[in-house]
């Protein structure tokens, strides 16, 4: 029996959440290479700027400080994501009102679809929340 997971965002690795946590890592995977590179020529006796060993520590904190704040931003900016698909959903299942933003950027059926339905209308302005979005 696997994880059910319900995803409202599309995502590679099963959840928009994990795609944001591997980009980042991924990022970071790059960086370490290039430290490790540093550290590995420098311990040869090639020429590497910065390679005091202190400084490199720093630097390498301060990427790892970087990168957990980058993810963490990235995690929140899918949960608002989510939370506003959710709001709009259910916000023109009440009403039947469409936001014209959202509707510009539907497909040519979707829209279609809009137009045909008897409960729907294309509104200028996105509704306020149908619900509270926590």
């Amino acid at each position: 029996m696997g994880i059910k997971v319900n995803n409202i965002l599309p995502s590679f690795f099963a959840t928009a959440k994990r795609d944001v946590v591997a980009r980042y890592a991924a990022g970071a995977l790059g960086g370490a290479i290039v430290a490790w590179a540093a550290g590995w020529a420098s311990a040869r006796g090639w020429y590497v700027p910065s390679k005091d060993i202190l400084d490199m520590m720093a630097q390498g904190l301060g990427g790892v400080i970087l990168v957990v704040v980058a993810t963490k931003l990235g995690v929140d900016a899918v949960d608002k994501s989510e939370k506003a698909v959710v709001n709009n959903t259910v916000r023109a299942a009440i009403t039947g009102e469409v936001p014209q933003v959202i509707a510009e950027k539907a497909t040519a059926t979707q829209r279609d679809h809009i137009e045909a339905s008897p409960n729907s209308i294309v509104v200028a302005v996105p509704p306020m929340p149908a619900v509270k979005v926590e």
